[in-house]
């Protein structure tokens, strides 16, 4: 709401502006009745909230298809170096683009076949899935290291624990 407080009637808003950088880029339409076309444009988007994109959707796609071809998996910082586009863009248009259009690479061909096998296994009913390891042990075993076979116990060495 604060934006709308210093706000006054003779401050150009987003129509004006639009109109009036369509007459700097496009001297040649100084002549015409603007008035009513911005009537029009008023007319057919009141009410309506805006939002203008930086990127036209053939340029966005241009882009999705050229970070596709450049990522190999562990490039993110240098395909966007090289586009001149974030990081966080990098990774948004690759999740954007979906499984299907990522590329292979290095590491990631048996990523299908383990989907497909988690998939199989979710779907499985409980007693056709596979059995679980049994539960762990309560106890222990003794990380003290056993004597070797050939040496005498402290009972049978002759001495008893009282001698010097």
């Amino acid at each position: 709401m604060s934006e709308f407080r210093n706000h006054t009637p003779t401050d150009p808003d987003l129509v004006d502006r639009i109109f009036e950088y369509l007459l700097s880029e496009f001297p040649q339409l100084a002549g015409r009745d603007l008035a009513k076309a911005k009537r029009a444009v008023r007319e057919e988007f009141r009410g309506e909230e805006v939002y203008i994109a930086g990127r036209g959707p053939a340029e966005r796609s241009q882009l999705a298809a050229a970070v596709l071809s450049l990522f190999n998996g562990r490039n993110a910082s240098e395909v966007a170096w090289r586009l001149n586009i974030g990081r966080a863009t990098v990774y948004r248009l690759l999740k954007q683009a979906g499984a299907k259009d990522r590329p292979t690479f290095p590491g990631n061909e048996t990523r299908p076949a383990l989907r497909s096998a988690t998939a199989t296994a979710r779907a499985a009913k409980p007693s056709e899935s596979p059995a679980w390891p049994s539960p762990l042990p309560t106890s222990l075993p003794s990380t003290q290291p056993s004597p070797p076979a050939n040496s005498p116990s402290p009972t049978t060495d002759g001495l008893s624990p009282t001698d010097p």
